[in-house]
Order: C-alpha cells, then structure tokens, then sequence
C-alpha cells in the first residue's frame, strides 16, 4: 500500500495541500480529478518525494533522503504530460540507459515485447523520440516504465491532446499495468478516462477526497540501498544541436587556451632569451675601430669597412688599456671566403669530398674569426677548444649536430698588405685618408671539433651566418704565416701613388671585467679620439630583443582580442549548451541519480572538451611558430613545446575547474 499523510504544500503565500491524506492500493487504478490549478500535477510530485514536510510510506517502508534515490530509481516511473524523454538520446539508447542504470545487461527481446505491447513494433529505434507523435511519445515512455520494471507507475495526463483511437490504446495499456498488480497513479479530466477508474480522489479545498472505497492490499516492498556506477557511455548520448554545441565550445576552447598558451610561452621565451643574452654579454666584448671623419657614421658590425676603417696607433692602444676595468686588448680580424673588391660573389666549401655552394647575394659567405679565451664559450658544458663551426654552417653542409671531429675544406682571402692613399672630397668638404687591405687566396684544410649554435654562445657571427671559430693563437699564426706576402692582385695602388706595407689589424676587441662598466669603458674609449667607434655585444641583444617586442606587439594586441572574443564566446555556449539539458537533468533526478552523480555524467562533457583541446594543441602550436611565434629559440624546439603545452594544461584545468563550478550549480538549481 502506499500511504501519504500530512501532505502541507505551500508556494510563497498559496496553500496548496494543509494537512492532507492519501491511500491507494496496487492492481487499481487510482486517478486524481480537480479543477485546473487545483494542485493534481503538485500531488504526483509529492508522490515522487519532491517534497519533504510529508510521509511517504510505500507498503510500510518510510520514504526519506536516504532511500529517495533507490525509491525513483528502481520502484517508480513518473511520465509528465508532455511526455518528456532524454533529448540526448535516441529511442533504443534510453532503454540501454535503464539497463546501465540498474547495473544490468541490455535486453533487446524485452524491449521488443514492450514496444510491441504499446503498438510501437514499427517505429525506427535509431530516431529520436521527437520524431514520434504525441500519443505514440506517451506509449513509449509506458513501454520504457513496463521495461525498467517499476511497480509504481506514475502519469500526469495520460489522454490529454489524444484522438479517441490513442485514448483506447492508453486505456488498454493501464488495464494491462493494473492486471499485472502495478500501482497506478494518474491525474486527468477526461470524462473517458474517469469513467475506468477504480479509485478516484478529488482535490478540493486543499484537501484529497476519496469518492471510492479502497481495500487496503498489503505487500512487503523492500528498498535496499545502492551505489549508481558510473555510465561510461552517457558521454555518447547526443542529438545533433547538442554535437554541434559541443565541438563549438571545444574549438573555441582550443582556440583560448592555445592563443593564451602561445602568448605567454613566448612572452616566457622573449624574457628568457633577453636573459640569456645577457648573460652570454656578460663576457663583455667591446670591438672599437677608427673611422675617418669623412665615413664616420657609416659603421657595421666591424666598425668599418677596409676603405674607411683607420689605423689606431700604439699611443691609443695604450690609453685604452690603461682604462679602468679594461682588463685586456686583444686584436680582432676575419678572413672571408669572398673578395667583394674583385666582384667575387660566390664561394665553396668541401665536407667528405662533397662541394657545397654559397652565394653571397643570397647567403651570405662562410666567415672565418678567431675567439678568445677570457670569452669562455662552452659546449655540451665543457669549455671550447679547437676548430668549431657554427650550427647554420653545419646545416648548410648536412652535417649532423652530434657529428665531431670532422674535416672541411674551405678557400679563404687573409689580408697580407695593405696601402694608405688620400681620397677625394666628400659632400662636407672632408678630403679623407682612406685604406685599402689586400688578400690572398688561401686553401685551409680545417679539422673541426665542435658545432656550436647561438645557445652556446652569442655572436653575431652566429646568430647571422655561417661561421668558422678558430682559436686566437691559431688564427693570427695562420695570418701572421702569410703577412706581406704576394697579394692575388695589386689593384690600383701604384695609380694612387700609395706605400704598400705588411698588413697589420685595425679592429680590437676589449675584454671588461664587468657588464655594468661596458657604458663607462666606451665612453673613455670616445674620449681617446672622436674618430673611434664602439660597438658590444649586451646593447646588440637588448636592442635585437627590444625590436623583437615590437615587431609582435601589434599581434599581441591582436590575439588578447582574439582570447577575448573566445572567452565570451565559449562562455556564452556552454552556458548555453547546459541550460538546453534542464530537462535531461530533470529526467537523471527522477530516475533515482543524485545531484553528485548527475554533476559526474554533464562534466563528461567538459573533461573530453579538455582532452581533445589539449591533444589539439600540438598542431596548434606548430602553427603558431609558422606564424612567427617562437622565433627567439628555433634551436630549443623541445624546450619550447613543452613550455607551451605546460601552460595549455595549466590554462585547460583552470577553466575545467570554473566549468566544474558552475555546472555544480547549475544542476544544484534544477528542480525536479
């Protein structure tokens, strides 16, 4: 028997129910009658225990939170007058749903048997519900009670909007449920209807009243507790709008998550690569050159070129060195593997008998320069020594970056002499002392140790081309072998009535001490001669990264705004996506789940949009270094991609979180 007493219903101010009793037996069908707002569709609620200032008492067994669940779950259907069914899924996936639900295996004869009893034997199993008519919805969702087995069945309406033939169907159908000893409920005003009753209460007066006897029918109904598993395949029930919501709010959290993964990663980067430079700066490299006040201005990274670049005497020399914090003044030259004076444009290098070309004009040429000892460079963490070749040479060359101890072959011009002449008038009426260096065409079988790259050691020799370190002393022996030696050609300095002398360097690099007295060292190096200019490392790298910040500034506006947009957007959609299940979630409520174990099955949802965002995110992140993200570390690719995907993850969780915080709410919100 089930038995409700002290039924008290109250909304805002309206009294519903005060005080009222109900009784109902099974094998009857038992109907609630009243006028229209009289409170028929409040009852059944209570029926459900939606309400809790009531006792609910099924065949003895007090109804109360802690049994509510199983009571829905495995003793009641409810099937409201609109006939509402999961969205999500599709006719077959809800009675496979039942199964899963009560922790047991599909039966698809069963189902058979109960869609036959409905008259439903024809319907397609793979459609939604929607696509059925409204009486043939109700009979379905009868087939689905006959199939969960319930032992209550509970209906609002069941012949509202039905033609009389759909009417006789749903009679027929009760009649069946009540030979088979179900308890069966329903509200209705049809006259039709009332007339098959067996029990009838009337609300009036916020009262039920009964209008025929009832022989009280006992039956032990045991309820026993159980845990709902999860449903590891509810993820899979969708209709088609809710697909689409779920890969827009997917796309557009990937899309968040990358542009703001990418941003700071790079931001990251930017920094680090600054630091890192200066720390590579550290070494506090000055080069200085002298220039003649008819070229001065027109500096590079040599300070000046071998027609303008001046000699600098010893007097200067020993000025510079007596500077504080100069702790030394070393030479500084290159040999190019280009003549441009004789309009040599291209050059080769030899690997395993193998020729490699370069041409200047789209190259570059291989330059060959000495380093130092106090410059410390170390690779693999052990300090350089020997031959090296920068990273980009070795590309050049198709040689593998772990290869050592290899031989190159390269031609090389070595200044040997060179001749001093008075030039022509400039613009400014500066008549100036110009220069010319002549070389020698030198072949130089070189044993190579070590590959380098601009981690190893900033240089703009590295950083720009394609480069070959030689230590110091074999650099300047290898030079000073060849001083004053025949040049491949005297050019016009006999014309020029120029002295020709043995070559001697005109360029120096200058070893500080520390990075924060680079600024004093240059400024008393200014002060010696306003023709000498300075040129160092650590203002190279600020101004290299200085130029790289504003170069992406433009686009770090442009993504904010694009992080931005998505962020409204995916907000706007998952907010949306979640009110579209209201209805879903009502359903999972009735069907015995909890609030924790509906919150579980809508955050699939979210946590597969996490994974795919994440899994996703590679490419994305290889197009964003097509688009010229990352730019400052090509040669940390690795260090680079794990930055990036450390951060997606990092961002993918926050918003999971967020996500998992709201949707708590939202299902806390939804009432039954």
């Amino acid at each position: 028997m089930i038995e409700m007493k002290h039924l008290d219903i109250k909304f805002d101010n309206q009294i519903i129910f005060k005080n009222a009793n109900f009784k109902t037996c099974p094998g009857k069908i038992t109907g609630i009658i009243g006028k229209s707002g009289c409170g028929k569709t409040t009852f059944l609620k209570a029926l459900i225990y939606q309400y809790s200032n009531q006792t609910l008492s099924i065949d003895e067994q007090v109804i109360t939170d802690k049994n509510k669940e199983d009571y829905l779950l495995n003793y009641v259907s409810y099937i409201d007058q609109f006939g509402t069914f999961f969205e999500n899924m599709k006719i077959r996936e809800h009675f496979e749903f039942i199964s899963q639900l009560k922790n047991q295996g599909f039966d698809q004869d069963k189902m058979l048997e109960m869609l036959h009893l409905v008259r439903l034997d024809n319907i397609d199993l793979s459609y939604f519900p929607s696509s059925l008519s409204i009486g043939q919805r109700k009979r379905f969702l009868i087939a689905l009670a006959m199939y969960k087995d319930a032992s209550i069945i509970i209906i609002d309406e069941p012949t509202a909007s039905l033609d009389q033939e759909n009417k006789e169907i749903i009679l027929n159908l009760l009649q069946k449920l009540k030979k088979d000893n179900k308890y069966i409920i329903i509200t209705t005003h049809d006259d039709f209807l009332i007339e098959h009753l067996d029990i009838v209460y009337e609300i009036e007066n916020k009262q039920l009243y009964c209008h025929q006897g009832i022989k009280e029918v006992q039956k032990n109904l045991k309820i026993e507790n159980t845990k709902h598993q999860r449903i590891k395949k509810y993820f899979f029930y969708k209709n088609q709008r809710q697909w689409f919501q779920f890969i827009l709010v997917m796309l557009l959290g990937f899309i968040m998550t990358v542009s703001i993964s990418t941003n700071i990663s790079d931001s990251i980067l930017q920094e680090n690569q600054l630091a890192n430079g200066i720390e590579r700066a550290n070494k506090a490299e000055v080069y200085t050159g002298k220039m003649n006040d008819a070229f001065f201005g027109n500096d590079g990274y040599f300070i000046g070129d071998q027609i303008n670049n001046l000699d600098i005497s010893d007097d200067e020399l020993a000025q510079m060195k007596a500077i504080k914090h100069v702790k030394g003044v070393y030479p500084f030259d290159v040999f190019d593997t280009i003549n441009q004076i004789q309009n040599v444009s291209t050059t080769s290098v030899y690997f395993q008998g193998n020729k490699v070309n370069f041409d200047y004009l789209q190259d570059g040429s291989p330059l060959v320069a000495p380093y130092y000892s106090f410059q410390n460079i170390k690779t693999n963490g052990k300090k350089l020594k020997g031959n090296a070749i920068s990273q980009s040479l070795a590309n050049k060359l198709g040689i593998d970056k772990d290869e050592k101890n290899f031989k190159i072959s390269v031609e090389v011009y070595i200044p040997v002499q060179q001749y001093s002449y008075q030039g022509e008038m400039n613009e400014s009426g500066l008549k100036a002392e110009m220069s010319q260096v002549l070389t020698k065409k030198v072949k130089l079988d070189l044993e190579v140790d070590h590959i380098i790259s601009v981690d190893d050691y900033y240089n703009e020799f590295l950083s720009a081309g394609y480069t070959i370190l030689m230590p110091e002393k074999s650099f300047y022996s290898l030079l000073n072998q060849y001083n004053n030696q025949t040049p491949d050609s005297l050019l016009d300095a006999k014309e020029l009535n120029a002295t020709i002398t043995p070559y001697h360097s005109k360029n120096y690099v200058i070893e500080v001490d520390r990075i924060n007295n680079l600024k004093i060292v240059e400024k008393e190096i200014t002060k010696i001669s306003k023709n000498l200019a300075t040129y160092d490392q650590y203002n190279s790298v600020i101004d290299m990264t200085d130029i790289y910040k504003e170069e992406r500034k433009g686009r770090y506006i442009y993504m904010v705004m694009v992080v931005l947009v998505a962020i409204v957007l995916y907000a706007m959609v998952q907010i949306n996506a979640l009110d579209d299940r209201k209805n879903e979630v009502k359903l999972l409520k009735l069907y015995g789940l909890n609030d924790k174990n509906v919150h579980s099955l809508i955050n699939e949802n979210g946590f597969v949009q996490l994974l795919l965002s994440l899994a996703l995110g590679i490419p994305g992140f290889f197009i964003a270094r097509k688009m010229g993200f990352f730019a400052v570390n090509d040669q940390s690719l690795i260090i680079s991609l794990l930055l990036f995907f450390s951060i997606q993850i990092a961002v993918s969780i926050i918003i999971y979180i967020l996500y998992l915080f709201y949707s708590k709410y939202f299902v806390k919100k939804v009432k039954q």
